[in-house]
């Protein structure tokens, strides 16, 4: 009789945790959604000199790629090369009102790696500037060569009188290629 019992339990558990798993949950709804599709999306984003070395003045090469993308038919692309020396940051201001930022974007990286007095960064992600003149990173990191990744990051904001201003960007100041597409920002 015991072992019927807890046989019981059992079955009654499992049933319990498939039914409960099954369950589809309330749809997450990004606050901003990017999707590259057409040339005019890039004016959603603010092109900025963003870093800057000795030498000429050939700038880094930020547009629209329709001929890769992850989903549908384009991408962001950010280009730089050997003779680069001056770098765009591609981002777009947030409203510092809320408690928990979180992206969630996908990255594409052709030969990205460091020539010369190049700076090493090569990133995707939030930057916080607080009124004290301090900067906060919360960015993925690329080099290489990859195919298309996720890439995600989350901050949690616990005193916004603190900061300046935060923004999602996307920074290449090394050679190769890098491309984002499907940019989704969850704001709470």
């Amino acid at each position: 009789m015991k072992s019927l019992k807890n046989l019981f339990i059992c079955f009654f558990m499992v049933a319990l945790f498939v039914s409960c798993s099954t369950v589809p949950g309330p749809e997450v709804i990004p606050t901003f959604e990017y999707t590259f599709e057409s040339e005019d999306c890039l004016d959603q984003f603010e092109v900025t000199r963003g870093a800057s070395i000795q030498g000429t003045e050939k700038w880094s090469e930020v547009q629209i790629d329709s001929t890769t993308s992850y989903e549908g038919r384009a991408s962001l692309m950010l280009r730089v090369n050997r003779e680069t020396t001056r770098f765009y940051f591609v981002g777009t201001y947030l409203p510092i009102d809320k408690t928990s930022y979180r992206y969630v974007c996908y990255v594409k990286g052709d030969g990205i790696r460091r020539d010369g007095s190049q700076f090493n960064n090569s990133y995707v992600g939030f930057f916080i500037r607080y009124l004290n003149g301090k900067k906060k990173f919360v960015v993925t990191h690329n080099n290489g060569t990859f195919n298309w990744r996720e890439e995600t990051g989350f901050i949690r904001i616990s005193n916004s009188a603190d900061i300046d201003s935060i923004q999602f960007g996307v920074f290449l100041s090394k050679s190769g290629s890098m491309w984002v597409d499907n940019i989704k920002l969850y704001l709470d």
